[in-house]
């Protein structure tokens, strides 16, 4: 009987072990990076809010259409840099989110 005992419990110890502490770490990683790219989202979200206000203010400010033609390159090129920019942050977040 002890040794019927002694087997399930080191079954059980292992299962521990190889089972539910990786599930356990998994689940901290994933609540981590989780909250990380909910921010990283909303930020994108923000970013491109912006530029939709910006471009709006553009139209109305600009005399011709080469000013408005201007402007807009400079709102798209300032976008890009920062989509990209929040991009780059969304891939680093997935990449520390390995186990």
């Amino acid at each position: 009987m002890e040794k019927l005992f002694v087997e399930v419990y080191t079954q059980i110890n292992e299962l521990n072990e190889n089972v539910i502490q990786p599930a356990y770490r998994l689940k901290e990683i994933a609540h981590m990076s989780e909250g990380k790219l909910i921010e990283q989202h909303l930020a994108l979200v923000e970013a491109c809010l912006e530029v939709v206000i910006r471009q709006l203010k553009a139209l109305g400010e600009s005399n011709d259409i080469g000013e408005l033609v201007d402007r807009q390159a400079t709102l798209a090129a300032s976008w890009r840099d920062e989509v990209l920019a929040l991009g780059h942050a969304m891939q680093q977040t997935s990449e520390q989110a390995t186990y």
